[in-house]
């Protein structure tokens, strides 16, 4: 299984906790709404992108392995 991640954010469910920021603040960042975006879907670990996914209240980030496709999280 390959380290790369896809990584996507629903809009709809986010509420701009902040929480995924504040654990992969060179993945996440929140946008001029003050809801989370994909800065940098390499910018750390996997472990560390799914522990910021985990951290979201509304479990509105879904991760993803690029080479296999199955979901990570949730």
């Amino acid at each position: 299984m390959g380290d790369e991640v896809r990584i996507s954010v629903d809009h709809i469910k986010c509420v701009g906790s902040r929480l995924c920021v504040q654990t992969a603040e060179s993945v996440f960042a929140l946008d001029a709404n003050g809801q989370s975006t994909v800065m940098n879907p390499a910018g750390d670990s996997r472990a560390r992108i799914i522990e910021a996914a985990e951290q979201c209240p509304m479990e509105a980030i879904t991760v993803e392995d690029v080479e296999t496709g199955i979901v990570l999280f949730p």
